[in-house]
This record gives structure tokens, C-alpha cells and sequence, in this order.
């Protein structure tokens, strides 16, 4: 476009003054506007009632830059347009401009529609749903063998509801193809929960709570995330211990004490060991998926 525009304005400007337009011409000035109308069209079209961007200074994440156009109100209701992924209740309506939900498998992000268009009746059946999602990301090497789930359920004194929960995000382990060491599974559904509902996870209704489901206790970063997390519980399968043991991950220095000081921020702490936890270690390792402790090489 930009090179059509150059060649007529130089045709034009040879007719009238006999020489090639300079560089100070007039022509120039409408070519330069040209090219930067043509960029800025590129960096955000609609198709299908989508939004994509083209962002050749991210490479790695393959999304957005987060400085173009986020507070455009197009923008924002062609990203609540793809809101698929979240549940029809209008929990969680759209997720947010450039949330490390995009990080996530078109495979598992189909998993999780599912599972929002047919929440689980039970803590087992969440935590068996945490499980197969674990299992699926280990088995396609989409990442570690771990998932985590956000859901609001209805509360009587505090303790949830089971049979009326609704999936607010949900996350799988993307430490190694994102090349992101903060990548877990419980970062990344916390964040596309938190970027969509807000810091706090937005106001509730009486008595509802919000509870994380993980296939395994949290690590010591994730521990150390969830203070701030303004959940009210969290509920996982597999130990620390046995993730060391059967899945080779350093789960780093976790207090002994660690669930006592969540209580004491209010965050409830359960265990179900179902019978399908050990799974996705199992079949992280039939998969030769990479072992990532964190260490230098020399």
C-alpha cells in the first residue's frame, strides 16, 4: 500500500515540477500517514467476532502486547465475545486483555468449557475433574502434571456447598513451553480468575465461597500466592511428599505448619486422597516429560 502511494505521489510530483518528489514533499508526508494507518490496522483486526493481535515483540507467549489498545471499548467487548470459556451464569463473563489463559491448550481450555457448562455434584467429582485435566496435560506434554480449579459454591457457615458449585477458571501446569518458572497450575487459574473478577475476586453473594481444587498441595510458591489470593478454601489430592517421591519435583521448603497458617488467614485446608491422584505423575513420566527443579547450568 505504502509503496503505491510512493510511486503515484513521485508520478504526480515528476508531472508538475519535472523531478522526483523530495523527501520533504507533500507526497512523503501522505505516504508516512498512510504507513502508520496501515500498521495500526494490523496490530488490531476483528474476525468472526474475535480479537487478535499481531505482537512480533512477544514471541515466546504469543500474545498481545499489553499496551495497545486496552482500555479500547471495541477491544473489550471483541474479548468478552470470546468468553466461551467461563461459565453462563455471568460469574465471569469475559476474560481479561492479555491473562496467561491464553497460555492455555485449545484442548484444555475445551475441557474446562465442559466442565463450566456441567459443574461437578461433588468434592470428589471436582477433585477427580483437577485429576483428569492433570493427566491430559502430562499425557500431550502441554506442561507439568499439575491442574488447579476455581469454583464459587454456596456456603452454610463456611463450608461449601458440593452440589451447586459453579467453575469460576481453571489452570494446568505451563511452566516449560512458557517458559515461565511461575507458570503452576494454581498461579495461572488464580491469575485468569483474578484479572477477570478482580484483585479480591469481585463481590460475592451472601454466603457463597471460593475454593481451589488442585490435583496436589500447593509448592512453596503457591502457598505463598494463595495468602493473598482472597480465597476462602482450598482442597487438594496428592501430598508434597508423594509429588517429591512419585513425580520428582523439589516442592521447595513448605512449613510443616502450612495449612495452620492459612487457617489463620481464614482459608479453609482439606485432603481428599482419591484413588486417581498418583495418575498424572505416572503419566508425566510415560510421556518423558522434563523434570524442570530449578538449577543452573554450568
Amino acid at each position: 500500500m505504502s509503496i503505491g502511494l510512493r510511486t503515484r505521489s513521485a508520478r504526480a510530483a515528476t508531472r508538475v515540477t519535472g523531478r522526483a518528489s523530495s523527501p520533504r514533499s507533500r507526497g512523503t508526508r501522505v505516504n508516512r500517514r498512510a504507513t502508520f494507518s496501515s500498521r495500526a490496522n494490523t496490530r488490531i483486526r476483528f474476525t468472526s467476532g474475535r480479537a487478535s493481535w499481531r505482537a512480533p515483540c512477544c514471541r515466546v507467549y504469543r500474545r498481545p502486547r499489553t499496551c495497545c489498545a486496552r482500555n479500547s471499548p471495541s477491544v473489550s467487548r471483541a474479548i468478552a465475545a470470546r468468553g466461551s470459556l467461563w461459565h453462563k451464569r455471568g460469574v465471569a463473563a469475559a476474560r481479561a486483555h492479555g491473562d496467561l489463559g491464553d497460555l492455555l491448550p485449545e484442548p484444555i481450555r475445551l475441557l474446562l468449557s465442559r466442565l463450566a457448562e456441567a459443574p461437578p455434584r461433588s468434592r470428589e467429582a471436582w477433585v477427580e475433574a483437577a485429576i483428569t485435566l492433570a493427566v491430559e496435560n502430562a499425557r500431550e506434554r502441554w506442561g507439568g502434571p499439575f491442574a488447579a480449579l476455581i469454583a464459587r459454591f454456596p456456603a452454610d457457615d463456611g463450608r461449601a456447598d458440593w452440589s451447586g458449585g459453579a467453575l469460576l477458571s481453571g489452570g494446568t501446569n505451563r511452566v516449560v513451553p512458557a517458559r515461565d518458572t511461575t507458570a503452576h497450575a494454581e498461579v495461572v487459574a488464580l491469575r485468569a480468575a483474578q484479572q477477570t473478577l478482580g484483585w479480591n475476586l469481585g463481590p460475592r453473594p451472601t454466603g457463597a465461597v471460593d475454593v481451589m481444587i488442585g490435583s496436589a498441595q500447593p509448592c512453596v510458591q503457591c502457598w505463598g500466592a494463595l495468602f493473598w489470593s482472597s480465597l476462602d478454601g482450598v482442597v487438594y489430592a496428592a501430598s508434597a511428599k508423594e509429588t517429591q517421591r512419585h513425580g520428582g519435583f523439589d516442592e521447595g521448603p513448605i512449613p510443616r505448619d502450612w495449612a495452620k497458617r492459612l487457617r489463620a488467614k481464614g482459608i479453609r485446608v482439606e485432603r481428599v486422597p482419591h484413588r486417581r491422584r498418583l495418575e498424572p505423575f505416572a503419566e508425566y513420566r510415560r510421556s518423558g516429560g522434563l523434570i524442570y527443579n530449578a538449577q543452573r547450568q554450568r
